[in-house]
């Protein structure tokens, strides 16, 4: 909300406009610090709708003066008592000096709006006066002004005061009101109000509410006194000895020295009182007692967006919340074509300036504060209302008193953030890795970017996570690209740079979650309407136009329309359901999505069952930008969430890996090297721990970019599912297709998310992936039954010769065997078996691929129990096409014997990436997933999950197996949320089917087997 008369109506009136030489606006304020004074005498007729009265001043000698008459009609001018036509410039009239002192008198009239219910502008009506903008004569410099009104004795009268004289001239009222203090201009309002009053020392505190609203009265007034003492104790005084709520019967949220103005809508809204209150008040400080030098651009909307909206969040503890709202809020509004330096913003005439000025004005006052300490700011801050007592103060001002209290050159601060009309843009380069050094510590390395030419000078948060809590460090980044040391006392996890969004900058994609304000603020936004629901929509496009949101005709392709920008996609003008259509039919649902065709654009669907449900948010929708879903109900708002988002630039730390190479030891990227000149290369990994694969992934990448030909076969994959494997590596199906249709995880037992980094990165460097194993139908069978169990379609699937005779595999196989309960597998015998079945299948996978590919290398991914010792596989391989092998071995326990292996790695253990469980057992009962048990504290539990319910619909999608509810959960993220439907048979009442809201999903950090999904 705009302050000091220079609303955002009427900025262009208000606003610094340069006369012909050598007059200008602020010529008259800066020659020995004048004041000059003025009195003002009106007459409100409220049959008329108009005001009339008169101005005198007396004009100093050997100065010209300039008096601004726009927005009136100026009846006659006299000097000395004596009719004059003074020169007129523009909105201007202009007084010349002579040498005395001269009395001036001024009479004017303004015709006036009569109905405030729907206007902005000035109005005088019978219910209500608003004189707010240039409606009298007035300097153009901050003036002494006195009031005096006559106004129909039921109506009262507001206006810039200390105390108030009431006098009563027949059926009329004369208001005085006093208040010497300068300002930039005066305002005028009358209603028909309940004057309430609380005393805070000093300072009177003052409500003027309709009838209607009386009950308000109290909570207003007791915050304004909370609000006046916060910021008398955090800055100085409060500057005058009044301040008044006032209601206005016209939607506004305007602000005033002493009194701030508020519509009657908005005084009832509840958070009102909490947030815009405290903005306001704060205002009086900065912007109406301490002036804005507009020359330099608006400091104060910045500051108060600060020092109020920001604190109060802060209080709460969600200080980096709102200050990535804020960077949300410039990133979906702010572009190339609409950005400016922070120096040129003057006021918030839309989204995009209202960005600049608040938002990012905020956001350098906040980096302010962390480079100078919190004592010197607020220090500095009081120091500055004292020396610009209602005087303007610029930025090269607030420069001065910062670097005087400071004792520091800050000139490069202010420089960069106030005349660039860029951002910061910031990257992780590379993975961050640890290492031990002397004395136990672990020292973490990463490498800081900035993408942008130009690089900023940058105190950048450091938060490194480790076993033993957060380490915060705060380095130094003046250059495009610095790599930088620290060191922690317990093993690193993770590193996060501008964690808490301390700094003005660019958001990666993982940061900026879609909303509907990047559809909003997109610089090329469109909207495409179901053909067959004009009746619901067609009346919508005229406001959508009015948002800029040009049409696309519904005969364009889905993929032709999501490539245009931004896309609004209302109904399903496709023929199919959109993402988000609802469950039920009646209501408006939305639902913000990335534009998996336009990088950093947004898809959004909005689903009405009817014109009669959307109309109501014509005007509601442009409030809710912060939002990824909502759910409306005859125009009420029902549901609204937010899309999770990373907080701060996050990467993991990879440990620095060693080996024993023989006797010496090696890092792994001595051994990749070492071992480079083999066509296969076995790692044996333990299925379950993320850091193995770390390493078969950093395997991947080295030998890439060594230039390798190179393909992964894969034991996790089987071999009647290769031309799938191949279809997701060429994008011609997707990932969720490529999971459902290689039947992942009803034949693999282990988390995806710990495979997916290797198998994306093999998609995205074109690398083959092969699948090795044999069906998982036939090795069960042969490990139960035996070998001779299987019939004649099954042996065709096998290799031909299987090799049995080694005694020492064998032997070694049956110490594990014993090792473990045999749970339905009868013999070892049968196991061995079926054990020397999957090795020789995979081995000849691998060589009938290399001898198609002679030129390609394999790194072939296995357990650890088919590399060691090279019993498993690698024996095979060389039995059938003696390819030089090289066997890399992550053990689960301590290596006593060397020739388990030609390379052992000791990668430290690493937290698995994030894979939401439900936190429930489940069963298949008569084709139906059951939930058989819901442990405590899961997300299953909070939302209502049941013992015997039948799980049927995940996110709309219908449940057929426990694969279908693991595949439903896989692409969710931490913080997500799934809609789960359910049938539940109820002892006492007629079954039902229900719909629940399962999450958000979090970190399971204690017990993970007790939230996995189980199979009875």
């Amino acid at each position: 909300m705009q302050t000091v008369l220079k609303t955002l109506l009427f900025a262009a009136i208000l606003s610094v406009i340069p006369l012909c030489p050598p007059y200008t606006a602020c010529s008259a304020a800066g020659q020995n610090n004048f004041v000059p004074e003025m009195r003002i005498m009106a007459k409100i007729n409220l049959e008329g709708h108009y005001v009339e009265g008169t101005a005198t001043c007396i004009l100093p000698k050997d100065r010209d003066t300039l008096i601004r008459i726009s927005g009136f009609d100026v009846e006659e001018v006299r000097l000395d008592g004596k009719k004059i036509r003074p020169g007129i410039f523009g909105e201007y009239i202009i007084i010349r000096s002579s040498g005395r002192a001269q009395d001036l008198f001024i009479k004017f009239r303004k015709i006036a709006g009569a109905d405030g219910g729907h206007m902005t502008g000035d109005f005088i009506s019978e219910n209500g006066v608003m004189l707010a903008g240039q409606w009298c004569p007035t300097f153009t410099v901050p003036a002494r002004y006195s009031l005096s009104v006559m106004l129909p004795g039921e109506l009262t009268a507001v206006s810039e005061s200390d105390t108030i004289k009431t006098e009563r001239k027949g059926e009329n009222r004369i208001f005085t009101f006093s208040f010497p203090y300068p300002r930039e201009g005066i305002s005028l309002v009358a209603g028909r109000y309940e004057v309430k009053t609380k005393k805070l020392d000093k300072v009177s505190i003052r409500t003027y509410f309709s009838r209607d609203d009386r009950d308000l009265a109290q909570k207003y007034l007791d915050r304004a006194a909370k609000y006046i003492k916060l910021y008398s104790n955090l800055l100085g005084p409060y500057p005058y000895r009044a301040f008044s709520i006032v209601e206005n019967i016209a939607p506004t949220g305007y602000g005033f020295p002493s009194y701030t103005l508020l519509g009657a809508k908005v005084l009832r809204l509840p958070f009102i009182v909490d947030t815009s209150l405290g903005h306001e008040i704060l205002h009086n400080w900065f912007g109406n007692g301490v002036f804005i030098d507009y020359s330099q651009g608006n400091w104060a909307e910045g500051l108060t967006t600060y020092l109020a909206d920001q604190f109060y969040k802060e209080k709460k503890g969600k200080g980096p919340q709102f200050r990535h709202s804020s960077l949300v809020e410039y990133q979906s509004y702010v572009h190339p074509c609409n950005s400016m330096p922070l120096k040129d913003f003057r006021s918030g005439t839309n989204r995009a300036t209202r960005a600049v000025g608040y938002s990012k004005g905020a956001m350098v006052f906040h980096m302010l504060r962390r480079l100078v300490t919190d004592k010197i700011f607020f220090d500095s801050l009081r120091e500055m209302i004292v020396e610009y007592r209602f005087r303007p103060a610029g930025w090269t001002d607030i420069e001065k008193i910062f670097e005087k209290k400071s004792g520091r050159d800050l000139s490069w601060f202010f420089n960069q953030w106030l005349n660039r009309a860029d951002c910061p843009d910031l990257a992780l380069t590379g993975d961050p890795v640890a290492q031990s050094v002397q004395g136990g510590e672990t020292e973490v390395r990463f490498t800081i970017t900035q993408k942008q030419d130009d690089p900023y000078r940058l105190l950048v948060p450091v938060r490194i996570k480790t076993e033993g809590g957060n380490v915060n460090k705060t380095v130094s980044l003046d250059c495009r690209k610095k790599t930088f040391l620290i060191q922690v006392s317990d093993t690193p996890s993770f590193v996060t740079i501008d964690p808490d969004f301390d700094i003005m900058r660019t958001l990666t994609k993982k940061e900026f979650p879609p909303s509907l304000s990047r559809l909003y603020g997109a610089e090329h936004k469109f909207y495409i309407m179901d053909p067959g629901a004009g009746d619901i929509y067609a009346p919508f496009s005229n406001i959508l136009k009015h948002w800029g949101l040009k049409p696309l005709p519904s005969s364009i392709p889905r993929q032709d329309a999501l490539k245009e920008g931004s896309v609004l996609i209302l109904g399903n003008p496709w023929g199919k359901p959109a993402n988000s259509s609802p469950a039920t039919s009646k209501g408006v649902f939305i639902r913000a999505e990335e534009n998996p065709l336009s990088p950093g654009q947004v898809v959004v669907y909005l689903h009405a069952s009817s014109w009669k449900e959307l109309e109501p948010l014509r005007y509601k929708l442009r409030h809710y930008g912060g939002y990824s879903r909502l759910e409306f109900q005859g125009g009420i708002l029902k549901n609204k969430e937010k899309a999770h988002f990373s907080m701060g630039i996050k990467k993991m730390v990879l440990p620095e890996v060693t080996g024993i190479a023989t006797s010496r030891l090696s890092t792994l990227d001595q051994i990749i090297r070492d071992v480079a000149s083999n066509r296969v290369i076995f790692i044996g990994e333990q299925h379950n721990r993320y850091s193995n694969h770390l390493v078969q992934l950093s395997t991947i990448k080295t030998l890439k970019k060594m230039g390798m030909r190179i393909a992964v076969g894969m034991e996790m994959f089987q071999r009647p599912y290769q031309k799938v494997i191949d279809k997701y590596l060429a994008g011609k199906i997707d990932e969720r297709t490529f999971l459902r249709q290689t039947e992942y995880f009803k034949r693999w037992g282990y988390d995806y998310h710990l495979y997916r980094p290797i198998i994306q990165y093999c998609k995205k460097a074109q690398i083959p992936i092969i699948a090795l194993n044999l069906p998982s139908e036939i090795s069960k069978q042969v490990a139960k039954k035996g070998l001779d169990s299987l019939n004649k379609d099954q042996k065709k699937q096998i290799p031909r010769d299987l090799d049995l005779s080694n005694k020492d595999y064998k032997a070694w196989l049956k110490s594990i065997f014993m090792q473990h309960p045999r749970h339905d597998i009868p013999s070892f015998k049968y196991f061995f078996q079926a054990q020397v079945l999957w090795d020789e299948t995979m081995a000849q996978s691998i060589c009938n691929y290399l001898a198609k590919h002679p030129d390609y290398s394999m790194v072939v991914m296995a357990g650890a129990g088919h590399i060691a010792y090279g019993y498993g596989i690698p024996s095979r391989v060389k039995r059938r096409g003696d390819y030089s092998c090289s066997l890399i071995l992550c053990p689960a326990g301590e290596v006593v014997d060397r020739t388990v292996s030609d390379y052992v790695l000791f990668p430290q253990d690493i937290p698995a990436p994030f894979s939401a469980k439900l936190g429930v057992i489940l069963g298949k009962e008569k084709g139906k997933v059951k939930v058989k048990a819901v442990f405590p504290g899961t997300c299953a539990k909070r939302a209502g999950i049941r013992r015997g319910d039948v799980i049927l619909e995940m996110d709309g999608r219908p449940i057929h197996s426990i694969s279908d509810v693991k595949l439903s959960l896989v692409f969710k993220k931490e913080g997500d949320t799934v809609m789960v439907k359910l049938f539940r048979v109820r002892r006492f009442a007629p079954d039902k089917t229900i719909e629940l809201k399962v999450g958000p999903f979090e970190p399971m950090e204690n017990d993970p087997a007790r939230w996995m999904i189980h199979r009875r």
